[in-house]
């Protein structure tokens, strides 16, 4: 459930944006033995309010509410920036979704800024530059971290496909 909400979200935010699609690759990137963990607990709320809590627990963070449908690894980049794997924790489905995650000095936001693949992602994945390929439904398929990482830390981020959350509780 909570992988559907991130998704539908993640799709909600390219179709209002016009934006061609997400970042995805089909087997997972980040593996549990180079995931980071720089939290325990963390509870978040986007713009409308609605909270979100997730906790380390094994291999990935999970959502309290839908433990057995979701997780989250991260990969530090450095101290307040993270590349994030979303997939689903039966390790199936739909594949894994990225995104660069930065945590705001004060540490109470962070930005997911690299969550939507716009003209410049499609344009180097039929380049196959960065290791991006087109994939399924208009996402951009990576096959390596550094490439993702490079792409992003090379792009500017744009405010109009940068979603902000409030850091309600870190533990």
């Amino acid at each position: 459930m909570a992988f559907e909400k991130t998704a539908l979200l993640i799709i909600l935010i390219v179709s209002v944006l016009g934006l061609t699609g997400c970042f995805k690759s089909e087997q997972p990137l980040i593996d549990a033995s180079d995931a980071d963990f720089p939290f325990t607990t963390i509870t978040y709320a986007d713009d409308s309010g609605s909270e979100v809590t997730l906790e380390k627990s094994g291999h990935a963070y999970v959502s309290t509410e839908d433990r057995d449908e979701t997780a989250l690894r991260l990969k530090a980049i450095d101290g307040s920036t993270f590349i994030g794997q979303i997939f689903p924790e039966n390790d199936g489905g739909d594949g894994y979704l990225y995104a660069l995650i930065k945590v705001s000095a004060d540490r109470k936001r962070f930005f997911l800024v690299h969550s939507v693949a716009g003209e410049q992602a499609l344009a180097a994945a039929n380049q196959g530059t960065y290791g991006f390929r087109p994939c399924d439904d208009g996402f951009v398929c990576i096959s390596t971290l550094d490439g993702f990482e490079k792409f992003a830390s090379s792009t500017p981020q744009s405010e109009d496909t940068t979603v902000t959350f409030t850091i309600k509780n870190l533990q």
